[in-house]
């Protein structure tokens, strides 16, 4: 029963109600839809031929988890927020899709009420198969190591699926650490769904690397920084909101004293960032914004300089 909620197919009414939400692209056999580690290009709903979901194992191996045919949707809760996917697709024949963006996809939870209803179900219900299958990033050293600890700490409280290898009982972190030739001092690493291996243990490099957070653009000119996640920044969020300006939610927020960044953008004429913990990032992320006006803070009034 869960896995029919797990893996619904649309009927074809229902998939016709949603065509106005998306594009329909057309993949080779062979053809990736999304890969693990980069950001896709939404919800696919398959209208012709077969497409094989994976995710990799500690080695790279891939594990089968569905193979879906016409009627299926294609989509994970990353997708809702534009982040990176945490598994693989590619086609196992011809295939004809319907792709829905990231912001089409939350207009379709709202006017779709019914469907939106299943659909986000299923996501939810897909992301605690992927917790409980320990897919995401991989985590390696061993169970008592602070870092360990601090790092599976974080990745749960945000929902975030992950895996852990302890050297002392498993041959396939030992493996891992003669092949990057990990030291003692060095543990532990975290290997990422896009393979890359990471050495620095910190919550917010982690945040990045697995798409968590996105990273500030330098080249977009922003009219409003909010400086500080806290009760005052929350309510310049909600003056900006009350202004009636159309925005989108294009980062994350993160829990407890863990948050990094959130980066939002009013679609109509403000875009404005948040920073959760403005110590840690002023220096390296506020000193290379730009800004099409002057920003002022709230207290002191105190004028923000264009890139200051």
């Amino acid at each position: 029963m869960r896995r029919d909620q797990m893996f619904p197919v649309l009927e074809p009414n229902e998939v016709e109600r949603l065509r106005r939400f998306g594009t329909v692209v057309a993949y080779a056999e062979g053809d990736s839809l999304f890969r693990a580690g980069e950001i896709g290009l939404g919800m696919f709903i398959i209208l012709k031929g077969n497409v094989a979901v994976s995710r990799k194992d500690a080695l790279g191996h891939a594990q089968l988890i569905v193979e879906e045919g016409a009627g299926a949707f294609l989509a994970e809760l990353n997708q809702l927020s534009g982040r990176p996917a945490l598994v693989d697709a590619h086609a196992k024949s011809a295939v004809e899709a319907l792709v829905v963006p990231a912001e089409r996809l939350r207009a379709l939870l709202i006017a779709e009420a019914e469907l939106g209803e299943q659909i986000m179900r299923a996501l939810i219900l897909r992301r605690v198969g992927l917790i409980e299958e320990g897919a995401g990033p991989i985590i390696v050293g061993r169970a008592a190591q602070a870092g360990v600890l601090r790092m599976q700490g974080f990745l749960a409280r945000n929902g975030q699926p992950y895996h852990h290898l302890d050297p002392d009982i498993d041959e396939v972190a030992r493996a891992l650490i003669e092949h990057f030739h990990i030291t003692e001092a060095e543990l532990p690493i975290v290997i990422c769904p896009d393979g890359q291996l990471l050495r620095d243990q910190s919550e917010p490099e982690l945040a990045r690397n697995i798409g968590m957070v996105a990273r500030i653009d330098p080249d977009r000119v922003y009219d409003v920084a909010i400086v500080g996640a806290g009760p005052a920044g929350l309510a310049n969020r909600l003056t900006c909101t009350q202004a009636h300006f159309a925005w989108t939610y294009s980062g994350a927020g993160l829990s407890s004293s863990t948050r990094v960044a959130r980066t939002n953008v009013l679609s109509s004429s403000v875009r404005w960032f948040t920073l959760a913990e403005p110590r840690k990032l002023l220096r390296c992320s506020v000193s290379r914004l730009a800004f099409s006006g002057e920003a002022f803070r709230t207290g002191g009034k105190t004028p923000l300089k264009n890139g200051s």
